[in-house]
């Protein structure tokens, strides 16, 4: 996207896309932590003593093991039909057209004959849950890059804010915020006369975040970055 080309509607669509990955992050990281439970109470043998993991699922699931296994399915699903309406809304604004799939080992693009979304959810969602492809750590570094992005949106309309969470994003973003949002920054970009010091300072900080949309892959070789250089030091 070019910055003298931008609309209010593109604006706000970017908006939308980073509150859709981090609803699918945050959704994500309940089904994987959902799903670590599930596994252990499984196991025989684990690293923690079993009676732990039942007092977990006596305090979030009332000792049901049925009812465990349904939150499993019911936040699977969800992550998924939360990613779809991401990869959906990235092709319909021109963000990325999300063909490839990720190599969990290497984090290269793997190209897929044919379009398969089934392929490339099914892959996004297993290489930020599954434990042995370093997901909690995949899943933290993604989540604080675009918490740290939403926490730039949030500051053009709140007054130092330094931390959000999951109640946060779907309080504050709302479609009318979302639309306020993209108002004030149109503003501060085109410095038309209604646009104050304030609305172009914010539209300056977030202006590359707009035109140069984070992507999945472009995420996932910060995160290999980050991963050679842990094993360096």
């Amino acid at each position: 996207m070019e910055a003298k080309k931008l609309n209010i509607g593109q604006i706000e669509n970017v908006i939308k896309y980073y509150v859709l990955m981090a609803k699918w992050l945050y959704e994500l990281g309940d089904f994987a932590r959902t799903k670590y439970l599930q596994m252990n109470l499984e196991k025989e043998n684990t690293s923690r003593p079993h009676s732990d993991y039942q007092r977990l699922l006596e305090k979030y699931y009332n000792g049901s093991e049925e009812e465990l296994k349904n939150a499993v399915f019911i936040k699977s699903e969800n992550s998924q039909k939360i990613l779809k309406e991401l990869l959906n809304l990235s092709r319909q604004i021109g963000i990325e057209q999300y063909f490839d799939k990720i190599d969990p080992r290497t984090g290269k693009r793997q190209l897929i004959m044919g379009q398969d979304d089934g392929l490339i959810v099914q892959n996004f969602c297993t290489i930020y849950s599954k434990t042995t492809y370093g997901s909690r750590l995949r899943r933290k570094n993604t989540k604080d890059i675009v918490k740290n992005i939403l926490i730039d949106f949030a500051n053009i309309k709140e007054d130092k804010i330094s931390s959000i969470d999951r109640e946060y994003v779907d309080s504050f973003f709302t479609d009318d915020k979302v639309k306020e949002l993209s108002k004030e920054i149109y503003l501060g970009l085109t410095g038309g006369v209604e646009s104050s010091i304030k609305s172009i300072i914010a539209a300056d900080k977030v202006l590359p975040f707009i035109i140069r949309a984070k992507t999945l892959y472009s995420l996932e070789n910060n995160f290999q970055h980050l991963i050679r250089a842990m094993k360096v030091s």
